[in-house]
Formats: C-alpha cells, structure tokens, sequence
C-alpha cells in the first residue's frame, strides 16, 4: 500500500454542477482517508491569463493554510499533459488536477512533470515547498466516466478523421462516406446525427466560414485527445528496432508505410531528430521486418500500428507520412515535451482552419 501523508492537501470545485459533484466526491473521499479538511473557497477565479475551475484552502496539521487553484475534469484524457503544462506555467506547484478518473501511466507522467493531482477515489499526489502527500491505493469504482455515444467509438473516429481532413466530404453522401471513412454504410446516419446532437455539426456552418473553422479545430483536438483510448491501442501490431541501426533513418519507405509520430514530426517541419519510431502500416509484420530490417524487440524503439485509413489525396500532404491529424494526434500524446511544441506546429499550419 502507497499512502504517504505528509502536512496537507487540497481539492477543488467547479462551476457547473458536474465538476461541483466531481470536486465534492473527491474532497469527502480524500477527507475520509487522511482527516484533512478542505475548504472551497470560489469557483471561476482568475489567476492572471489563466481561469481556474474553483480555488480551495487546506488547513494543515502544522496549523498553516495552503491554497490552490483547481482545474477539473471529467476524465484525464492519455494527451492531457501538454495542456496542464502551458496552463499552470510556473506556478504548477499552486494548482491541483481533479478528475473522476486518470489512467495510471497519466498520473505517472503527471508526477514526473511535477503536477499535482486528486481523483474521485481519494488517490492522490501533492507536493510543493510545505506539503508531501501521495495515495494510490484507492481502487476505481464508479469514478470512470467513459465518453458515451458511438461519436467516440473506433467507426467514429473514423468517419471523423475524414470529415476532418477532407472538406470535399462534409456534403458526400452516405455512401461516399461510408467508402472514405472505411466503415459500415448504416453506421453513417446515426454519426452524423449523434455529431449534430452534441453540437459539433451545423450544415450550414460546416459548409462554409469562420465557424466551420472554429469547429473543426475544436473537434481535433477532442479526436486527438480520444484516439489512444478507443482506436490506436487497438491498432498496435509491435515493438522492434532496426537490425544495425541505420546510419540516417530512411526516409523514404515501401508502398503502404507510412511514418508517423517523431519521424512525422521531423518531416512536417524539419525542426524534430528522431529518436523514436512510429509506423502506420497495411502490411503484414513478415513484410515489414524484411523491407525494413527491423526485429521484434520489446525493448525497442520503433512502435508499429495497422493502418486504419483509406488512401485519399486530401489526407496525403507528405510522402510516405501519415495525415496531419493523426500526426499531430501521435506528438501531442508523447511522453517527450521536444514533441509537444511541433504538435502544435503541425496544429496550427495543417490541421486548424
């Protein structure tokens, strides 16, 4: 069992009734493990350019007082911590992550990037100058809440990735998009209606103008935030590393690879060594290990996925590279922060407008 404590800890709340009732939660679960009380002390409070969901106080054993700023989510998504970053800045020690649920390799990166953090469940990680606390023992009961709706699901996504990409398809018919998007013809209605339910989609809007724009750059960022949980771990095929390594990583590659990741990274904008592989392929392992030369290796560092998307030329701006979306999807989930900053150049030149 982890559960250090060492002075105190703090919760947060949030201004609409969901994060209210995820602060709450978390504040009685961690209150009932430790005996600390914390105190919220206002929602929506203005920490320079930054908003904070809620703003509490922990009173600590040693009798002094600990404020943070609160940021809440419903679920801490696998790309989150490039945002936490840029938003809490170097004041990161004075501000708190809440969620209903983080994975556990997330509230590992969140630890070693020194971002505190309190789940539903009481499991948590504070630490600044005054305070050390650490709980991880907690087990998930009904914190998760997983995205609903078949939006998100793997013939979502897809049908996304298109729509995204391609604006020759947002008035295609069904059929056009069940072809372009690689998935059921009868899955199609039910995602375009569920997509306009939940406010993404407007004809209109989506045909033409600024708030077509402003949407799917939305959209995008919620695609690449939801792709490792629902569809790319589904995808993975292995880990292997080059026979002898090469002494310049080939950047040209057989007919249906495609590089994507740092390799991607590096060739959207000349501005990213890679020093691990990612690869989208059609092509059987067998194949792969003898055009490429590579073997399996579970230590290794090149990741090898199927390729999920169909051959369109909207989707094709580098060669032998995956699309933009999927580029930038790869980047901003690293665990590498040289990638983050050319995930957003991939962002703003190729996947935002």
């Amino acid at each position: 069992m982890i559960h250090e404590l060492k002075i105190k800890m703090n919760k947060s709340v949030n201004p609409n009734r969901i994060g209210e009732g995820i602060l709450r939660q978390a504040i009685t679960a961690f209150t009932d493990l430790t005996g600390v009380h914390i105190k919220v002390l206002g929602f929506g409070i203005r920490d320079g350019k930054n908003l904070a969901d809620a703003r509490i106080r922990i009173k600590t054993p040693a009798g002094g007082d600990e404020e943070f700023n609160v940021e809440i989510k419903g679920e801490a998504r696998a790309g989150i911590l490039p945002a936490l970053l840029e938003q809490f800045g170097t004041k990161k020690d004075r501000w708190l992550f809440v969620s209903q649920y983080i994975p556990g390799p997330t509230k590992e990166k969140l630890r070693q990037n020194g971002i505190n953090y309190l789940e539903v469940t009481g499991n948590c990680f504070v630490r600044n100058d005054r305070m050390y606390l650490f709980v991880n023992d907690q087990q998930i009961k009904e914190a998760r809440r997983p995205e609903k709706g078949r939006l998100w699901s793997a013939s979502g996504l897809k049908l996304l990735f298109v729509l995204l990409q391609d604006k020759a398809l947002v008035g295609a018919t069904y059929r056009e998009l069940s072809k372009a998007a690689g998935i059921a013809l009868g899955s199609i209605q039910p995602l375009l209606e569920e997509l306009q339910q939940e406010g993404w989609r407007n004809d209109k809007e989506w045909s033409h103008g600024k708030q077509f724009s402003e949407l799917r750059e939305r959209l995008a960022i919620r695609w690449a935030e939801i792709f490792p949980v629902t569809l790319q771990r589904r995808l993975r095929m292995g880990t292997f590393r080059f026979l002898s390594p090469p002494a310049n990583w080939p950047k040209q590659l057989p007919e249906g690879v495609y590089w994507a990741g740092e390799p991607a990274g590096e060739l959207y904008t000349q501005q990213l060594v890679p020093e691990t592989f990612t690869i989208y392929t059609d092509q059987s392992t067998n194949d792969l290990v003898k055009k490429l030369r590579i073997v399996p290796d579970q230590g290794g560092n090149i990741v090898v996925y199927k390729k999920f998307w169909q051959d369109l030329p909207a989707l094709t701006v580098v060669g032998s590279v995956v699309p933009p979306l999927l580029a930038y999807a790869d980047l901003r989930n690293s665990n590498d922060s040289r990638s983050w900053e050319i995930a957003e150049k991939i962002r703003t030149n190729y996947v935002a407008g």
